[in-house]
This record gives C-alpha cells, sequence and structure tokens, in this order.
C-alpha cells in the first residue's frame, strides 16, 4: 500500500485518503479519477471502478476493480475545450458563426454567435422551416435546392443569401 501511496500526486493524496476512508465506511466503491506521478515526473490521471466485496456478516473481504490510465482523453478533452474557446473568440471578432444540420432530424446545432446574428435566443431549438422565417421568402426555394445538392453530392458549397434581423 506504501507504494500505491508514494505514486499519488500530491494535490490529490488526501481526496485518494478520503475517498479510500469513504469506501471502507460505506462499503460502496464508485467510480473515482485521481493523478499519479511516476519517477519520470511525467504526471498521468486514472480512473479506477471497482467493487466491494463482504460477507454475510457484512464485513468487507475484498475490493476489487479496474484503473484505466485516461491522460490521453483528459489532454483530448482539454485541448477541444481550448479550440472551441479560440473559435468562439475568432467568429465573434469576424462576426460569423459555424453550425451543424442533421438532414434526418432537420435540426440544427448552431454557435453562440451565430444565435446573436441570427436573432434567436442562444440555445433555442432551431428547425430548417424555424431558419427559413429569418430568410425572404424569394429565397426559399435556392435554399432547399442547395441543402439538396449538398445532402445528394456530400458536398457543400459556398454561397450566400438574406437574413432578416429581428430589429429589420
Amino acid at each position: 500500500l506504501d507504494l500505491f501511496y508514494s505514486y499519488i500526486h500530491p494535490e490529490d493524496f488526501d481526496y485518494v485518503k478520503k475517498n479510500e476512508a469513504q469506501i471502507l465506511t460505506e462499503k460502496e466503491f464508485s467510480k473515482t479519477r485521481y493523478r499519479i506521478l511516476l519517477d519520470n515526473g511525467q504526471v498521468k490521471t486514472l480512473e479506477l471502478i471497482g467493487y466491494v466485496i463482504t460477507n454475510e456478516e457484512g464485513d468487507i473481504t475484498n475490493l476489487i476493480g479496474t484503473t484505466q490510465d485516461i491522460t490521453t482523453r483528459i489532454q483530448a478533452k482539454q485541448e477541444l475545450l481550448e479550440k472551441n474557446q479560440l473559435l468562439a473568440v475568432a467568429e465573434n471578432i469576424s462576426e460569423m458563426g459555424s453550425w451543424e444540420w442533421d438532414p434526418i432530424t432537420k435540426e440544427f446545432t448552431w454557435s453562440d454567435n451565430l444565435y446573436e446574428i441570427i436573432g434567436f435566443e442562444k440555445g433555442s431549438r432551431i428547425t430548417f422551416k424555424k431558419y427559413l422565417s429569418r430568410i425572404p421568402e424569394e429565397e426559399h426555394e435556392i435554399l432547399y435546392k442547395h441543402a439538396q445538392l449538398s445532402v445528394e453530392n456530400k458536398n457543400f458549397q459556398k454561397f450566400s443569401h438574406t437574413i432578416i434581423c429581428p430589429d429589420n
């Protein structure tokens, strides 16, 4: 056990000890994460999933579980978060927004800045019909054809259209 504790990252040591005490007291093991510090100075993040085995009297007889190195996953999440923050800043500066359209559900996923540009409440459900409410009716057919061609050709071609802002 001393060897195990010797690898726990100093900032996570108290958390790991507290978690261990809680497992032994409550006889329940919940998923947990902590960092270890290797001899070469490398820090890794581990995820532990386990079970407490008790006898008929309720005494703990075993703890069993798995440990997974999730360092790469944690780093990828952090990098994605940072890139999304940079994208949001770039969209704001350039007065642009980004979107994704699911042709099956006909729903859009929009960046926060696109909501602001189009004038819809941030986070509100966006459908093609709702989006069309901000486009002049004479341009609807062009937009439908463009969307249909994009799906058929599996290739989005750049084009422009008019947006009717709520404040005109």
